[in-house]
C-alpha cells in the first residue's frame, strides 16, 4: 500500500486562518517527503466557496495546481505530485498534456494526472465558462481523457469531438516515465467508471468511504473494464479519506470535536465521532492500519490522506506526524519482512512477474517489489526512475515486453513453446 497526503493551498487550509502562499504549500510537500510519503495532491478551483456547506459563499483563496507542482517539481526528489482533480471544462486538453509532459520532465518522472468534471457552479459563473448540464460536463471530461490517452502517448493523434479537434497532433518531447499515469476522480458512477476503464489508468473516489461501499465501486470498476474488452488486472484502485487520529479513543474524540466546531455551515450537523469514524480514515492508529487492511483487501493501491474535516487543510500538523510514526512503519515493515537479499530494479522487476505469473502495471511491480523487500526507499532515494529505467531496458533487450498502458511482462522464452 502506497500513501499520499493532500496539501493545503486555499485560504482556509492552514491554522489560524494563515494565508495561503507557495512556500506554505512548498513546505508542507517537503515535510511529507520526508516523513515517508509517497505522493503529494493538489485540487483544483479558480476558488472554494463554503456556500456548498450552508455558510458565506464569498470566494476563498486558491493555489493553481499545475503551476504548483511544477515549483514543487524541482523542490522535491523521490515524493510523487499529482492533481486530485483537474477541472476538465477549464483547459484544453492539449494544453494540459504540454504541461503534463514537461512537469514530468521537470520531476524526473513522478507526475500523476487525476481529471474530474468540474462541480462549483459558482466559479464557472465568475469566470465565464459555461456550466451546463452534469452530462455536458462529463462529455467535456471524456473529450479530455481521449485527447490526453492519445497525446500523451507521443504519438500522432486526430480527433474531431463537439469542443476539441485535434488533425495528426503530436505532443512531443514525451514524458519522462513511459506513461504517465491518468486518473479520473469521482463518486464512482457507471459513467465515471465507463470513462476510467475505457480512456484512464485508473479511478479515485474521495473522501468518504467504508471498505463496503468502495468495494461495491471497486467490482463495478472491473466491469466496466470487462465491458469495453480491458483486462481489470490493468485497472488502479486509489481512494482518498478524510483522517482523523489521536493516541487512544479520547484524544480521537477531542480532535474529532475540534474538527467539527470548525467546520462551516451545517455541514456537520447531528454527526458524532462514530459516524464520523465509520467511514473515514479515524480513530487511533491501530483502527487506521485495520481500515487500511481492509481496502488493501479490495485492490486499492493508494489511500490518499486527508488530515482534517475539510479536503486539502492541515489544521494539525500533528496528525500528518501521528500518522506518519505509527500508520506508515506497520505497511513499510510488511516491504521490510522478507530474507532475500536485495536486488537491482531489473532483477526485482523480472523477480515480480515470475511470481505473478502475469503482466503487471509498473505501479504493481514498484509496490509488489518494496513489499518483497527487493527495492528499498529508504536507501535508494530514486526507486522510481531506476525501476523505469530498468524497465525500458527488459524491453530493449529482450527480457520484457510491454502488454498495454505502463503494462510490463515477461518475454516468452524459446522453451515456452
Amino acid at each position: 500500500m502506497r500513501f499520499g497526503l493532500t496539501l493545503p493551498h486555499y485560504g482556509f487550509s492552514l491554522p489560524e486562518g494563515e494565508p495561503i502562499t507557495f512556500e506554505a504549500v512548498a513546505d508542507s510537500a517537503r515535510r511529507a517527503e520526508r516523513l515517508g510519503f509517497d505522493s503529494v495532491w493538489i485540487s483544483d478551483h479558480f476558488f472554494y466557496s463554503f456556500g456548498r456547506y450552508g455558510a458565506d459563499p464569498t470566494p476563498i483563496a486558491a493555489i493553481e495546481p499545475l503551476t504548483a507542482i511544477a515549483g514543487l517539481a524541482s523542490l522535491t526528489e523521490r515524493i510523487r505530485l499529482g492533481t486530485l482533480v483537474l477541472g476538465a471544462p477549464f483547459r484544453h486538453p492539449s494544453i494540459v498534456a504540454k504541461m503534463a509532459t514537461t512537469i514530468d520532465a521537470i520531476s524526473g518522472g513522478r507526475l500523476d494526472l487525476g481529471v474530474g468534471a468540474g462541480w462549483l457552479e459558482q466559479e464557472f459563473d465568475a469566470f465565464g465558462y459555461r456550466f451546463g448540464s452534469v452530462g455536458e460536463r462529463f462529455d467535456a471530461l471524456g473529450e479530455t481523457l481521449q485527447v490526453l490517452q492519445g497525446l500523451l502517448s507521443g504519438e500522432p493523434t486526430s480527433f474531431d469531438g463537439p469542443t476539441v479537434r485535434l488533425r495528426d497532433a503530436r505532443s512531443l518531447p514525451v514524458s519522462a516515465q513511459p506513461r504517465i499515469p491518468v486518473w479520473i476522480g469521482g463518486k464512482g458512477g457507471p459513467r465515471v467508471l465507463r470513462l476510467a476503464a475505457r480512456h484512464a489508468d485508473g479511478w479515485n473516489g474521495a473522501w468518504r468511504w467504508t471498505p463496503e461501499t468502495y468495494g461495491e465501486r471497486a467490482a463495478a470498476a472491473r466491469s466496466a473494464c470487462e465491458e469495453a474488452g480491458r483486462d481489470p488486472a490493468t485497472f488502479r484502485l486509489s481512494a482518498g479519506l478524510y483522517t482523523l487520529l489521536g493516541e487512544d479513543d479520547r484524544t480521537f474524540r477531542a480532535t474529532f470535536a475540534r474538527g467539527a466546531a470548525s467546520m462551516p455551515g451545517d455541514a456537520l450537523r447531528g454527526e458524532t465521532d462514530e459516524t464520523w469514524r465509520a467511514d473515514t480514515l479515524s480513530g487511533t492508529p491501530e483502527q487506521a492500519i485495520e481500515r487500511v487492511r481492509a481496502f488493501e483487501e479490495l485492490g486499492v493501491e493508494e489511500i490518499v490522506v486527508a488530515p482534517w474535516v475539510l479536503p486539502f487543510s492541515e489544521q494539525e500538523p500533528e496528525i500528518v506526524e501521528l500518522f506518519a510514526e505509527r500508520v506508515l512503519p506497520a505497511f513499510r515493515a510488511d516491504r521490510r519482512d522478507t530474507s532475500e537479499p536485495a536486488l537491482d530494479a531489473l532483477g526485482a522487476a523480472v523477480a515480480v512477474l515470475r511470481a505473478a505469473d502475469e503482466p503487471l502495471h509498473w505501479t504493481v511491480i514498484q509496490d509488489r517489489a518494496l513489499r518483497a523487500g527487493h527495492l528499498d526507499p529508504f536507501t535508494t532515494p530514486n526507486v522510481r526512475k531506476d525501476l523505469l529505467a530498468a524497465l525500458r531496458l527488459g524491453v530493449r533487450d529482450g527480457a520484457l515486453v510491454t502488454v498495454d498502458r505502463g503494462v510490463y511482462g515477461l518475454a516468452p522464452r524459446p522453451d515456452d513453446g
